[in-house]
């Protein structure tokens, strides 16, 4: 009997002199640091998003550059991309945003936007969080009319790294244009509205 306890004694410490330190080195904080994902300090990324735009023009211009009716709300499918650099908490680019609504009683109204870009990040673990401000050249265009102007956006992102070259997020933003109408004499036309977005990003 007093063999059979040393034996089990003697099995029970081998057993944990080779797993004891495999478990501490596991749960060693040094090294569960070094593994986690630490989004770059300094990158250029490209961004595609996909989403709806929802908005309201002061007035019905699709109709023409002459057209009375006002508070017309529109909405539609987006897209855009975000192509830029960022250096540890700012970042400067460029974004292109089109809309379509793909509605008859709006004379199949679409709007284009291409922005200058400039942004704060506030970076953590996985996580990059992003508010940025946009302003550049907008169109509107319709089966009507077209009508050049500017806009601007003002908004939020929210990007999670798994990898270091990947991140997929939300992003929204409210957007704000301004048109001038061809016809002479006629009063510029304004769209606000917002846009809310799923996005993925690719980091170098």
């Amino acid at each position: 009997m007093k063999q059979i306890i040393l034996r089990t004694i003697a099995f029970a410490s081998l057993i944990a002199g080779v797993a004891l330190p495999g478990l501490a080195r596991a749960q060693n904080p040094m090294e569960l640091e070094a593994r986690r994902v630490t989004p770059k300090e300094n990158e250029f990324y490209i961004t595609p998003e996909a989403g709806w735009e929802l908005g309201n023009l002061s007035r019905a211009i699709f109709s023409g550059d002459t057209a009375t009716r006002q508070n017309v709300y529109y909405n539609g499918a987006a897209v855009s991309v975000a192509i830029g650099g960022r250096w540890d908490m700012f970042n400067l680019g460029l974004r292109y945003q089109g809309t379509v609504t793909n509605n008859g009683a709006l004379n199949d109204l679409n709007f284009h936007k291409m922005y200058a870009e400039a942004g704060i990040n506030f970076v953590g673990r996985h996580v990059v969080s992003n508010l940025f401000f946009d302003f550049g050249y907008a169109a509107l265009i319709s089966n009507v009319v077209s009508a050049n102007g500017l806009g601007g956006k003002l908004g939020l992102t929210v990007d999670f790294y798994p990898v270091k070259w990947f991140s997929i997020g939300p992003a929204a933003s409210f957007d704000a244009q301004g048109f001038v109408p061809r016809t002479a004499g006629t009063a510029w036309v304004s769209a606000l509205g917002g846009t809310l977005f799923g996005r993925i990003g690719f980091h170098i």
